[in-house]
């Protein structure tokens, strides 16, 4: 448990993917953007990939958006950074459990909000040239597949990323994760 207390709202938006892949993808601007970070080719859920996005996220007809706003109970805090990466990193344990359920019931792909977590602190195997160790649960993110996170939020699903000031914290944290199915069920987030 984190010891920076917050709450949790979430809002959801469904897409068939052909549209949010033509309206929200554009994978030479975001990955340009992702060849500029630190992670790059670092992480097996980073790229350059050795396959192509486009063809991975063509195969499902819908996709589900996940906005979650992490909500800080108190905003002013000694070490802005250290709070932000606790919030972020209690809740994807919840919110990247929820998003392997979906996959095990529905098929699909899930793709988790931000960069993989689960061998930190030490580094991905991919830096010594391993494989994954954690295939079983490790999924990239909907930006390292080229797609626009702030428009996401903002247009399908009402909410504006923020960021702190370096002093204090936002009124919240935006996390953005996805689901790609071909169910025709109605998926309950």
């Amino acid at each position: 448990m984190t010891a920076h207390r917050y709450r949790t709202e979430e809002r959801t938006a469904s897409i068939a993917t052909a549209d949010y892949i033509e309206r929200y993808r554009d994978a030479e601007r975001f990955m340009a953007c992702c060849r500029e970070c630190p992670v790059y080719g670092r992480t097996w859920t980073c790229p350059p990939f050795g396959f192509d996005p486009a063809e991975v996220v063509s195969q499902y007809r819908h996709t589900l958006i996940i906005a979650s706003r992490l909500i800080p109970e108190e905003r002013h805090v000694a070490d802005v950074l250290t709070a932000v990466e606790e919030m972020i990193h209690d809740c994807r344990l919840t919110l990247d459990s929820r998003l392997l359920s979906l996959e095990k019931r529905y098929g699909g792909r899930a793709f988790y909000a931000g960069n993989c977590r689960l061998c930190h602190p030490a580094p991905c195997i991919r830096t010594s040239g391993g494989e994954c160790a954690h295939a079983d649960k490790a999924r990239s993110s909907l930006e390292s597949y080229g797609f626009d996170l702030m428009r996401t939020a903002q247009e399908l699903c009402g909410v504006n990323m923020l960021w702190s000031d370096g002093k204090s914290l936002p009124p919240y944290i935006t996390l953005v994760s996805g689901f790609m199915h071909n169910t025709e069920e109605k998926i309950i987030w």
